[in-house]
């Protein structure tokens, strides 16, 4: 017997759910995605619209800091929370 259906075997007895909420991985993944893709966009040029405007508003260093957290940090921290509760499952 394979590994695979000896582990199956194991989580039909335990009764383990082993389903995915799939809406969440790829929100998830999404969030990931985006937040990565802000930092890297960030890195590169600093001309964006929202960010020039958080520095007019906030200052030239504090008006980065919130950028980068809010756009970038946040939705990294958000997307992992929603891949973690995706596998493991709900409340």
């Amino acid at each position: 017997m394979k590994r695979w259906e000896k582990f199956l075997k194991k989580c039909k007895r335990k009764k383990i759910n082993m389903e995915i909420d799939w809406l969440r991985l790829v929100i998830g993944i999404f969030a990931i995605g985006f937040g990565a893709y802000s930092i890297f966009v960030r890195g590169k040029s600093t001309s964006s619209r929202k960010l020039n405007a958080m520095k007019e508003y906030w200052g030239e260093e504090k008006g980065a800091q919130i950028h980068l957290f809010a756009y970038g940090m946040m939705p990294i921290v958000l997307g992992a929370f929603m891949l973690v509760k995706a596998i493991k499952g709900g409340f």
